[in-house]
């Protein structure tokens, strides 16, 4: 029944597809009834093939820099493909290019357009005639009504201009350090990879299933990312502090269990193989995994502590 027509349908024979980039936020009576198929994403190499043989050539074209020299390097398409788009997509990727195409144009418009094509050259002989014969604009009068002045500019003829061309003597390639400049600082930086991971820190890896449940963070990563877990502890240890941990960076239930197993394998393992060593009974443990604005849930940590 549609509630909103109050109509009756029947949707016996009617097929809904649906796509996601997650299924966290479904319900589980619908997920339940619809069947889930998972379309990995593109790797880093075909994301590099796809820039060069379609992305690059189309937004080289529609920025009219088609028989130009310009050319955005391999490098270049490689960082942003690893520091500004990892989605597992490509459209951010083609926006992206599209806006290095489009700055470079506008730069060499305004730095050659007026001394290459000069205003007299660029109209057309239908231009010239058409602004020569165009009557001399009268002052409107004071009681001159809205519908004349619309009328007035209905009649405004447009003037076409000759293309411009680009001259041979530019050329511009776009490298990696040239990339700021076009679409900004990087959205991702290079992770830092420890020769030896200091005290309280180990490291776990977020892996791009595309589809899932498991780890909402590594949707966000091309293939995958190294991640650092943090512990430290609170404050100093002393007769009047009481045991506990702290649990920060937006961490959802698989792995906040994945914690608590991991803290009390620590306090087994304590008792077991060092009876006398009292720090599980007054430590304020802190654990914190970065990019806290970024959702993550998994089975990793459990494994990893």
């Amino acid at each position: 029944m549609d509630h909103y027509l109050d109509t009756p349908l029947d949707l016996s024979n009617v097929l809904f597809v649906c796509t996601a980039n997650s299924l966290d936020g479904l319900p589980q009576p619908l997920l339940d009834r619809m069947e889930v198929i998972e379309i990995s994403g593109y790797t880093f190499e075909e994301k590099a093939a796809i820039a060069a043989k379609y992305l690059e050539p189309v937004a080289k074209d529609q920025a009219g820099l088609k028989d130009a020299d310009v050319k955005l390097l391999p490098e270049a398409v490689d960082m942003l493909i690893k520091q500004y788009c990892r989605e597992s997509g490509v459209r951010n990727l083609k926006k992206q290019i599209e806006k290095v195409y489009r700055k470079v144009a506008l730069k060499v418009v305004s730095e050659h357009g007026e001394t290459e094509m000069p205003e007299a050259e660029v109209m057309t002989a239908e231009a010239q005639e058409a602004v020569e014969n165009k009557p001399k604009e009268e002052p409107l009068a004071a009681d001159t009504t809205d519908a004349a002045v619309n009328e007035q500019a209905s009649e405004t003829v447009l003037e076409p201009r000759a293309p411009f061309k680009v001259p041979d003597t530019v050329h511009v390639q776009i490298g990696p350090q040239d990339l700021q400049k076009y679409v900004g600082v990087p959205i991702w930086i290079n992770e830092r990879l420890y020769e030896f991971t200091p005290p309280g820190v180990v490291m776990g890896l977020s892996v791009n299933p595309i589809i899932g449940r498991s780890f909402q963070f590594s949707q966000l990563m091309l293939g995958g990312t190294p991640m650092y877990i943090e512990t430290a502890l609170a404050t100093a240890l002393s007769r009047s502090t009481r045991p506990s941990i702290q649990q920060t960076g937006s961490l959802q239930s698989v792995l906040q269990e994945s914690i608590s197993i991991a803290y009390s394998f620590a306090k087994v393992f304590m008792t077991k193989h060092f009876p006398r060593n009292g720090f599980f009974d007054r430590a304020q443990i802190h654990v914190h995994l970065p990019e806290g604005a970024i959702p993550k849930d998994g089975m990793a940590l459990r494994f990893i502590c």
